[in-house]
């Protein structure tokens, strides 16, 4: 059985956008990688979105699944931070630490789009 490795021992957590780990996922395939990051791109808002809908119980699954992407592309600031979301679940809807916690993730899904898109004039 693999062990769960935290998003801590993947990548340097202070790097919004790992891009030799992009393009070694992709095994250096221009046309692949713009396809994957459109593909992020265009699902970035849902992300948030759910997370902000999400309720306590729906809440890690919720931050799992943007976790889940940065890690997959190797945006490892924001799969640091999803991560901590994660497992520091607010159970108070109205909470202003919620809120908090969901400005800063759109903040940072934001600030990864902006670099994704600078790098690729194409998405």
């Amino acid at each position: 059985m693999m062990k769960k490795l935290a998003i801590s021992q993947l990548g340097d957590i202070n790097v919004i956008m790992d891009w030799a780990h992009i393009r070694e996922f992709v095994s250096h395939d221009t046309g692949l990688e713009a396809e994957i990051l459109t593909i992020f791109c265009d699902n970035a808002p849902n992300y948030i979105t759910e997370i902000s809908a999400a309720n306590a119980e729906d809440w890690p699954s919720a931050c799992h699944k943007l976790k889940g992407a940065a890690r997959t592309i190797g945006a490892w600031s924001l799969a640091f931070q999803t991560e901590q979301a994660e497992l520091n679940a607010p159970v108070d809807k109205d909470a202003e630490s919620r809120q908090n916690i969901i400005a800063s993730l759109g903040a940072s899904l934001d600030s990864l789009v902006k670099e994704i898109k600078s790098e690729h004039n194409t998405i």
